[in-house]
């Protein structure tokens, strides 16, 4: 009953009003996913979106959640001076977590002169960090052709954040991906809070710095 209130006043409507949303059993009204579409229709200068990988479809048929998602986030950056930016694993990003495993016992049989994992998970490692890679650049081709903007990320990068407008920043467990779109116990948080908004924006600056651009096609 505080909404019209607090969102009225500019005094108060950017100095921490949050929403959490927390989607799975017993919490289907909280839908991430729908609170990200909603989001992104109003969306009316920009969007900043950092995730270890992206999944969706906007070439075929969309009757899917993300692709929903996918499919506002690419009219947006269709229109004129709306800038959409991606960030999300490189090569160097890999399978995620495995890959980390991967590289830490290549790292110990270097150090104790043992070429065993060297020789044997090396390959592997590359393989799988030019595989992510080639699938990422697939699926935001569209989005580039639209003008988006997207980065790939130099290491490892694990946080699922999303920025509107410069104003409501989001920060979660929620992925973009089929799974955490419609199958995936997840939580996130929304909110409008100047503080929290600069430190994401210099957060982004530093990933962007640390990342490598994807050429247009």
């Amino acid at each position: 009953e505080h909404y019209a209130a607090w969102l009225g006043d500019p005094a108060t409507r950017t100095r921490g009003l949050c929403r959490v949303a927390v989607q799975g059993d017993d919490a289907d009204t909280q839908s991430i996913v729908t609170l990200l579409t909603y989001y992104a229709q109003r969306a009316q200068h920009s969007f900043v979106v950092k995730t270890p990988g992206i999944e969706c479809s906007i070439t075929g048929p969309s009757g899917s959640a993300i692709d929903v998602l996918a499919g506002v986030m690419l009219e947006k950056c269709r229109q004129p001076g709306f800038n959409g930016t991606f960030i999300t694993n490189g090569a160097d990003g890999g399978w995620g977590e495995s890959t980390i495993f991967l590289r830490s016992r290549v790292w110990d049989s270097e150090l104790i002169g043992d070429p065993m994992w060297v020789d044997v998970m090396t390959p592997v490692i590359d393989g799988a960090g030019r595989e992510v890679a080639q699938a990422t650049r697939a699926v935001t081709r569209p989005f580039m052709e639209a003008g988006a903007r997207v980065y790939q990320y130099m290491n490892y990068m694990h946080a699922k954040e999303f920025s509107f407008d410069r104003l409501l920043i989001g920060i979660g467990s929620w992925n973009f991906d089929p799974y955490s779109a419609d199958n995936n116990h997840e939580s996130a948080i929304f909110c409008l809070d100047d503080a929290l908004r600069a430190q994401m924006e210099r957060q982004i600056v530093l990933d962007l710095v640390n990342s490598v651009p994807v050429i247009r096609p």
